[in-house]
C-alpha cells in the first residue's frame, strides 16, 4: 500500500508553484480522507519568476540535458499527483515503479468551468468522469445562439490563422520552439484554398517579426475581438489553422474545420470535470494507492462553486456572466478610486502652487490636466502610450494604474530613470508604423503623434491601435490657420478614419491650446472615458 502522496509539477519549469499548490488544494483533503499522508514539493525552478531566469534551464530539460529533480525526492511507499508532469520525470517515476496521475487543463475551455485532462501510469476508468461529447456540442450551440452572425458570401472561404505563445511546450518540436514561420510550406499550400485569411496573434505573448511576416505573406486581415467564442460562433470563418492551439480542439464544436500544422501535437481525451473527479475519486485512488479503498457513495454533486477552476488557474478567452459582472464591478471601483486619488492630488498641487510663484509640477505640453482626468477616470488598470516621448506621461500615470507601458521607435533617454522610480512602468522599443507592441491593454493612448503620420500610414496604424485595447484616448494636434494640403485632416475627417475601423470611436472634445496660438487639439476616444467639463481647460465638449 502507498501511504504517501507527493504533489509535484514540471520540476524544471518556472512560475509553476501556484499551479502545484492549487492542485494540492483541490485533491489533498480527498486523499487524506483515506488515511494517506500528503506532501507538496515545489522545486526551486517552480518558484522562479521571469522567463529570462528560468527559460534556458527549462529548454535544456526539454532537450534532455538536465537530470530529473525528482531524483532527489524520497518515494518510499509514495505515489505522485502532478500538474503537467515532464516527460523526463515520468520516465524516472516509471523506472522506479512509482505510480502517478498527471493533471493538465483541458483545451475545451468554454464549459461551465475549466476541465482536466488526465493521464496516469495505470488504467483509469474514465467514463464516469468524462463530459459527454453531445453535451459539449449543445453548450457550443447555446453560445452560438447568443452571438451575432455574419454569413460568408456565396463561394467564398475564409480562414482564421492563429498564433501561439513562442515559449510553450505545445510548440516544442525537434529540439526547438516552433513558430508559424516553421510551417510556411504548409501554409502556402493551405492559403490557396481560401479567398480570405485573417490573422489573430496570441493576445498576451507574441513575436512581432513573425506577426509582420505572416500578415504580409498572406495579405491577412486582422481578427482582434476579445471574445474568441463570439468569433467562432459568428459564422465569419470556415476553418481555423494553428500549430497546436487549444482552438483547434474547440473549433469543430462551432462548425469550423480544424487545420493542424503539426501532426505531432498532443491529443486529448474527453474533458473531466472537477466535481466528477471528486465523486468518483475511489476509482483512481485504488490504483494510485495500490490498495483496496472502500467505495464512497456521493449522492449529490460536491459543493464546487461556479468558475472555481478559472479562479485558481486562468480564464483564458472565456468570460462567464458572473465573471463579467465581477470585472465590471472591479472596474467601477477602480475608476472611483482613481477619480478620488486624482481629486486629492489635484487639490494638493493647487494648494502648493498658490503658495509659491511657480507651480510645483508643470504639465508636459503634449497633454493637459483635463487629459489626465479623463484617462485616470476611465476605470482602466493597464495603459499603453504610443510614442511615449520623454516618459513624463508614463510617470504621471504610474500611481493610477497597475501597469504602464511605453512604446516608441527611439528609446527615450530618460526612460530608464522613470522605470527605476516607478516599478510598474515598462518600455517596448517598437515603431508602430512597421511593428506592434505585444500585449493587450485596458487603455491605449497617443498624445500628439497621429498627425505626424503620412496619409499612407494612417489606416494601418489605426487598425493596430484599435486591436490593442478596449479603451482609447488619442490627442491630435492641428493648425487651424493653415490651408488643407491633402495630407492634413480636420477632426471630422480623423473621426471618419477611426470609425471606418470601429464605429465605437467618438470625438471627445475640440478647442484651442492653452498658449493662445493658432494650434488646436481634439481627442478621439473609445470605450469609457471620464469627460471633463469645459471649464477644466477651456476646451468645448462635443457630442
Amino acid at each position: 500500500m502507498r501511504t504517501r502522496v507527493l504533489f509535484i509539477g514540471d520540476t524544471q519549469r518556472g512560475e509553476q508553484a501556484s499551479n502545484i499548490r492549487n492542485l494540492y488544494l483541490l485533491f489533498a483533503k480527498t486523499i487524506e480522507n483515506h488515511g494517506v499522508q500528503t506532501e507538496v514539493h515545489v522545486s526551486p525552478a517552480n518558484e522562479t519568476t521571469g522567463s529570462e531566469a528560468w527559460l534556458p534551464e527549462w529548454l535544456r530539460s526539454l532537450r534532455g540535458g538536465v537530470s530529473s529533480y525528482v531524483g532527489s525526492l524520497d518515494f518510499t511507499d509514495a505515489a505522485v499527483v502532478a500538474f503537467e508532469l515532464s516527460s523526463a520525470d515520468r520516465r524516472y517515476l516509471n523506472e522506479h515503479g512509482v505510480p502517478w496521475i498527471d493533471f493538465s487543463i483541458h483545451p475545451i475551455r468554454f464549459l461551465e468551468d475549466l476541465c482536466f485532462n488526465v493521464e496516469a501510469s495505470f488504467d483509469v476508468e474514465r467514463e464516469p468522469m468524462e463530459i459527454p461529447d453531445d453535451y459539449i456540442w449543445m453548450r457550443a450551440r447555446t453560445m452560438g445562439s447568443r452571438c451575432a452572425h455574419s454569413r460568408l458570401s456565396a463561394g467564398s472561404r475564409r480562414l482564421l490563422l492563429v498564433g501561439q505563445t513562442p515559449i510553450d511546450k505545445s510548440v516544442f518540436f525537434d529540439g526547438e520552439f516552433k513558430t508559424l514561420l516553421s510551417y510556411l510550406s504548409k501554409l502556402d499550400s493551405l492559403s490557396g484554398q481560401f479567398s480570405e485569411i485573417d490573422y489573430r496573434p496570441h493576445p498576451y505573448l507574441t513575436d512581432a517579426a513573425t506577426d509582420a511576416t505572416i500578415r504580409e505573406r498572406y495579405a491577412c486581415g486582422d481578427c482582434n475581438g476579445e471574445d474568441i467564442y463570439a468569433i467562432l460562433s459568428s459564422k465569419q470563418y470556415d476553418a481555423v489553422c494553428a500549430i497546436s492551439s487549444s482552438l483547434l480542439h474547440e473549433a469543430p464544436y462551432f462548425g469550423l474545420q480544424s487545420l493542424h500544422l503539426e501532426p505531432r501535437a498532443l491529443s486529448f481525451g474527453q474533458p473531466m470535470s472537477y466535481g466528477a473527479l471528486l465523486q468518483h475519486c475511489h476509482l483512481w485512488l485504488a490504483d494510485l494507492l495500490q490498495t483496496h479503498v472502500k467505495p464512497r457513495a456521493y449522492h449529490m454533486t460536491p459543493p464546487v462553486t461556479g468558475d472555481y477552476l478559472r479562479t485558481l488557474y486562468c480564464s483564458w478567452s472565456y468570460v462567464s456572466a458572473s465573471m463579467a459582472t465581477t470585472r465590471e464591478i472591479a472596474s467601477l471601483a477602480n475608476r472611483l478610486t482613481n477619480i478620488e486619488t486624482y481629486i486629492v492630488q489635484s487639490a494638493e498641487l493647487h494648494q502648493s502652487a498658490s503658495s509659491v510663484s511657480e507651480p510645483a509640477i508643470q504639465l508636459n505640453d503634449r497633454y493637459t490636466a483635463a487629459d489626465v482626468a479623463r484617462i485616470v477616470g476611465s476605470g482602466a488598470r493597464t495603459l499603453l502610450e504610443i510614442e511615449c516621448d520623454d516618459g513624463a506621461f508614463l510617470e504621471r500615470m504610474a500611481p493610477y494604474f497597475s501597469s504602464v507601458t511605453g512604446a516608441a521607435r527611439v528609446t527615450p533617454p530618460d526612460i530608464i530613470d522613470v522605470m527605476s522610480r516607478e516599478t510598474n512602468v515598462s518600455f517596448q522599443p517598437t515603431d508602430i508604423r512597421t511593428g506592434q507592441p505585444y500585449g493587450h491593454f485596458d487603455m491605449v493612448v497617443s498624445l500628439g503623434f497621429l498627425q505626424k503620420l503620412s496619409a499612407e500610414e494612417r489606416e494601418n496604424v489605426i487598425l493596430k491601435l484599435d486591436g490593442m485595447g478596449e479603451n482609447a484616448y488619442h490627442r491630435v494636434h492641428f493648425d487651424v490657420s493653415s490651408e488643407p494640403d491633402g495630407n492634413s485632416l480636420d477632426p471630422d475627417q480623423w473621426l471618419s478614419l477611426f470609425r471606418n475601423i470601429n464605429p465605437g470611436y467618438r470625438l471627445e472634445h475640440v478647442g484651442s491650446e492653452e498658449d493662445g496660438s493658432s494650434s488646436s487639439a481634439f481627442v478621439i476616444g473609445k470605450g469609457t472615458c471620464c469627460v471633463a467639463s469645459p471649464e477644466d481647460d477651456g476646451n468645448q465638449t462635443v457630442e
